[in-house]
């Protein structure tokens, strides 16, 4: 038999009858995951979150930066570029010249061939970021891009993802300009709250940035790597996703998929599809299974036509080790049935795929309220199998969707989708 909810006969029970909701909206599915932790080198690459992790050509995983843990100074922001060795599953230095950009955290990185992309993020001296650095994988050498064009404005906690030789960056948060400033009236003690802890990481900000407004943001930028130049396509409907950070896009085919994050009332766990051709959010998507619960700071990474989440952080800051699977061509959820011993719950992971596996990386726990930061982080590796998670198709659905507002849609011709990261917690 395959993995279902349970099925209980309600008596009135208000407990009882949402259990039993839940159970009629799950979907039976044969997939089991298998957890295992990787064999060495966690000491190498140092516990961290907030980093970035791609898979450039040649199935070479790199990740970057971040917030390291250090038992001296304490957490502290990190520029360092790292490379994981498949053979001894381990992760190696990686010895990089140029110009080396500078620490930082919850930056996005998108790989376009044998070149990463890094994009933003939260520097401690500087505050937040929007310059563009390159790194070619061949030569092991960064450059600090001159880019043209209408380019986001500087932010963390946004995504990037390629599709051919353009890459999507698409939210995040940071200092709003004046004519955005009425965007977040509706989070404003939110927003305060988040720039709050954002500049506990940041330290001493520039002093434009100390006096600015804080908030998140619902735009798309198009970085052309081929031109090195920014636009910023008119989206023609506006059906898209409210403001947010610490979300995931994945990409497949002509579409993109942004999952979950934090906007300016709370965090999410809608799931929105953006038809790249078109320039259109699709609506209505005929949702089956039962949704992750509400997160940011979630991992994700595409293998096939199923997009694969991890963990994130829950509407009570409390921390989730969980798997979902989205079926990109049933549109089901579906939650494996697991094996082994999974990762202790966190955010600020990873999600990255190397072969056959699936590498999750690093990440952050134990949210403490009143210094607004986690305070355990983690250095370890665990791998899942891709045949795991491809395994079989999803049996039909019984019931309806279980998703928390503004469910979208896609078109029949069952086009499918890929991934990114995040950190810190406005979000």
């Amino acid at each position: 038999m395959g993995n279902e909810g349970s099925r209980s006969e309600t008596t009135g029970d208000p407990l009882a009858a949402a259990a039993a909701a839940a159970a009629a909206a799950a979907v039976e599915n044969d997939l089991r995951v298998g957890w295992r932790r990787a064999g060495s080198g966690d000491g190498t690459i140092g516990a961290r979150d907030g980093h970035c992790a791609v898979t450039a050509t040649g199935g070479k995983v790199f990740v970057f930066g971040g917030v390291v843990e250090n038992s001296a100074l304490g957490p502290s922001e990190s520029n360092d570029l790292f490379l994981f060795c498949p053979e001894t599953e381990s992760w190696n230095v990686v010895e990089a010249t140029g110009d080396i950009p500078p620490p930082r955290s919850s930056a996005a990185m998108a790989a376009v061939g044998c070149k990463l992309f890094l994009f933003g993020g939260l520097s401690q001296g500087t505050g937040w970021m929007n310059s563009v650095f390159m790194f070619d994988t061949e030569r092991n050498t960064w450059k600090e891009l001159n880019v043209s064009g209408t380019c986001p404005s500087p932010r963390d906690k946004m995504t990037a993802t390629a599709v051919g030789c353009r890459i999507y960056v698409f939210g995040g948060f940071g200092p709003v300009s004046a004519s955005e400033e009425g965007n977040d009236s509706d989070g404003e003690e939110d927003a305060e709250e988040d720039s709050e802890e954002d500049a506990t990481d940041a330290g001493d900000l520039e002093d434009a940035q100390k006096a600015a407004k804080f908030g998140w943001f619902d735009d798309l930028f198009v970085f052309d790597t081929v031109t090195m130049s920014w636009s910023h396509p008119m989206q023609l409907n506006k059906s898209g996703p409210t403001r947010r950070a610490a979300h995931t896009t994945c990409a497949v085919s002509d579409k993109l998929v942004i999952f979950g994050g934090r906007d300016p009332i709370a965090r999410r766990n809608d799931l929105h599809v953006f038809n790249i051709e078109s320039r259109k959010w699709v609506t209505d998507l005929p949702l089956t299974g039962i949704p992750p619960a509400p997160r940011s700071f979630h991992a994700a990474c595409v293998v096939g036509h199923r997009i694969v989440i991890f963990g994130g952080r829950g509407i009570d800051n409390e921390h989730f080790n969980d798997i979902h699977v989205l079926d990109t061509e049933t549109w089901q959820w579906m939650k494996p049935a697991v094996d082994g011993e999974p990762p202790t719950p966190r955010g600020l992971s990873t999600a990255s795929v190397v072969g056959d596996q699936v590498l999750i990386f690093g990440g952050s726990s134990d949210f403490a309220s009143d210094t607004m930061q986690c305070l355990t982080y983690f250095a370890e590796t665990y791998i899942l199998k891709v045949d795991d998670l491809l395994r079989e198709k999803p049996v039909t659905a019984v019931g309806g969707v279980g998703s928390d507002s503004r469910v979208q849609q896609i078109t029949g011709e069952g086009d499918v989708l890929r991934t990114p990261s995040d950190q810190s917690a406005a979000s």
